[in-house]
């Protein structure tokens, strides 16, 4: 089983969540129909970065990471985080 770190942004206020799952696609679908508590005020969201591993204790410490990142690099609306990875959900 594939476990992933990813990055949403709001396109309501530009603001960035970090999470972490082992099915991407429902994830995100869960976020944008408003069934996660912490990002149902800030819908739509996208999906602006995502890391695929097989051990999921590694894409812990990535989430963690993403998120220390976060509290400076997120902030700024008009950053764009691409590492040539595309979504699975285009």
């Amino acid at each position: 089983m594939y476990w992933y770190v990813y990055v949403l942004r709001s396109l309501k206020d530009n603001q960035f969540y970090v999470g972490l799952t082992g099915d991407l696609p429902v994830r995100v679908q869960q976020h944008n129909n408003g069934l996660v508590a912490s990002t149902k005020k800030r819908v739509p969201l996208k999906l602006v970065y995502w890391e695929g591993s097989l051990n999921r204790s590694d894409v812990v410490q990535r989430e963690i990471s993403q998120d220390r990142v976060g509290q400076t690099l997120y902030q700024k609306p008009t950053t764009t985080i691409s590492h040539g990875v595309k979504s699975p959900l285009d």
